[in-house]
């Protein structure tokens, strides 16, 4: 008998893609220092290093009550040592208190029975560790390190105790208090985890100065634990699971998935200086230089958006009585290839999330920056603010959408100080009475077409660079097909707001779907096929947002 398991993101008619480059886990040791009362024989810096152990070389499972305990797989530091690392990609700060990365150690939880037969060994919540005071601190570039507020950051080396059964990528729920676990078996803990494979997470968001002030860090590179007193044990780091695009145009752009719509000659990539050279020019047809998400995103999702952009020349409103907007941001691509597509009208345009620019018309109407959102049905909401993007200054944008609503935030920086947020006042902000969902599945640099005739035009030319966008991950990963008591059935990671079904075919052409269909959870799904199987059967997973 053959089958076959392939994964269908229905809806959206994409394949299922990877947008990030380079491992998730700790890539280099930068320096290690064991201080002092560090652990004799546990200082094997790469300890620290790619994917902490799920099991030791006896083949021992990792989990809650059974740490990580081997010279090679963790790494002991004591007061006044420190170790640094540093990732071979951007760790991304996620918005709206989302953590961001995650610290093991090899604590864990105190056993209150032991293995009475019939009886799972459970917990009163309490956690071994070394009881270390640490500082974790981050840095883009290895030599600014900015410290994470110890009022918020939790301690290194104690919740949440590692599962090697887990998702080194995925964080515990933050909320969970050592009474949640009280009284539970290592089954319950584990549904606690909810998939994780356990860690103290943090969130970029807390990175202060010396002088305590916030510090705006779109990513980083490097972690550092510095230890206080006592000392703590430190199996390895990860980066929180999600799609992430960095594209920073050091290489070829195309062999990294981006593409082109339209007038292709607008836009360039220019290796020498690494960026892209970009021309707006709404004479010519719609036109994109996109890369696909290989999900999509709705309202019910977090996401942002960080690009460097830098104007040459600008001008609009030169053939009508309207500004004009150059734009760079989230679309729907299927619709905004069609031929009705018109930005320029007002009401020709959906399910759209971008970052707009409207130069100076020079007849009085001044510019005008926005964060922009156009729901399915084309409502829209304007987060704005009426600064100048000024000729040779490089600005870094942001935008970002917060999970459940209906509107974008974001800021523009220039020679890293704030220049402008969107909005930027409370008032600043034009919308319509209800903005309702959307379905975005690209990025793309956007020269909207101004052929409705509709009384406006921009022509503008300058560069865009590094890229940075953060995007849920795929609404289906780590999918494994088996065979049950003779039931083929399906698991995999899945996502809530996403529904699910289950499809199977003789032949790849025609496909069946199996009932029922099942919303996503957020932990393991598992889907059957409970009728006779046929001698040859492929299976498909088809994902739709709800």
């Amino acid at each position: 008998m053959r089958t076959k398991l392939l994964f269908s993101l229905a809806s959206a008619g994409l394949t299922l893609l990877s947008v990030s480059r380079g491992s998730p886990y700790a890539a280099t040791v930068v320096n290690y220092n064991p201080g002092l009362g560090y652990a004799s024989g546990y200082t094997n810096a790469s300890a620290v290093l790619g994917q902490p152990s799920a099991a030791d070389s006896y083949g021992d499972p990792v989990d809650q009550f059974d740490p990580a305990w081997q010279t090679n797989q963790i790494l002991s530091i004591g007061a006044g040592g420190w170790v640094t690392v540093a990732f071979d990609r951007p760790v991304v700060h996620y918005p709206n208190g989302n953590r961001d990365f995650i610290i093991f150690g090899n604590s864990f939880f105190d056993l209150t029975n032991g293995p009475v037969t019939n009886v799972p060994w459970s917990t009163d919540g309490d956690v071994t560790n070394d009881a270390g005071l640490a500082l974790v601190s981050v840095s883009r570039d290895g030599v600014a390190f900015y410290t994470l507020n110890p009022a918020l950051a939790p301690t290194v080396n104690y919740l949440y105790p590692t599962d090697g059964s887990g998702d080194f990528r995925w964080p515990v729920n933050p909320a969970l208090a050592p009474a949640d676990f009280a009284g539970q078996s290592l089954e319950q803990i584990r549904l606690l985890y909810n998939g994780s494979a356990g860690g103290a997470s943090y969130d970029i968001d807390w990175a202060q100065d010396t002088n305590g002030n916030p510090v705006n860090l779109p990513d980083i590179r490097y972690v550092r634990v510095d230890v206080v007193t006592n000392r703590v044990q430190i199996a390895g780091f990860a980066a929180v699971a999600g799609t992430v695009l960095a594209e920073d145009f050091s290489n070829n752009p195309a062999a990294d998935g981006w593409q082109s719509f339209g007038a292709t000659n607008l836009f360039t990539w220019n290796a020498a200086d690494q960026d892209l050279q970009v021309t707006w020019d709404s004479s010519q047809p719609n036109s994109y230089f996109y890369h696909p998400l290989g999900t999509i995103m709705t309202s019910n999702d977090a996401f942002s958006l960080n690009f460097d952009i830098q104007l040459s020349d600008a001008s609009t409103n030169r053939d009508g009585s309207y500004q004009f907007e150059l734009a760079i941001g989230f679309l729907n691509l299927t619709e905004a290839e069609n031929t009705n597509f018109l930005r320029g009208t007002g009401y020709n345009a959906t399910n759209l999330a971008e970052f707009d620019y409207f130069p100076p018309d020079g007849q009085g109407d001044g510019p005008s920056l926005d964060a922009t959102l156009l729901d399915t049905l084309g409502n829209y909401y304007f987060a704005y603010a009426d600064v100048p993007l000024d000729f040779g200054t490089l600005y870094h944008v942001t935008i970002n959408h917060a999970a459940g609503t209906a509107k974008l935030t974001g800021g523009i920086l220039a020679h890293g100080q704030l220049y402008a947020s969107l909005p930027e006042t409370p008032s600043d902000i034009f919308a319509s009475s209800s903005v309702g969902d959307f379905r975005l599945d690209t990025i793309a640099v956007s020269s909207y077409s101004d052929v409705d005739g509709f009384g406006g035009s921009i022509l503008a030319r300058g560069l865009v660079k590094n890229f940075l966008m953060t995007a849920p991950p795929p609404p289906v990963t780590y999918l494994s097909g088996s065979w049950s008591n003779d039931t083929w059935q399906v698991q995999f990671w899945s996502r809530t707001n996403w529904n699910y079904t289950l499809e199977k075919s003789p032949d790849l052409l025609t496909w069946s779907p199996l009932a029922p269909v099942l919303g996503g959870t957020g932990v393991l799904l598992t889907m059957q096929d409970t009728n006779a199987p046929l001698q040859s059967q492929y299976y498909r997973v088809s994902a739709h947002p709800q």
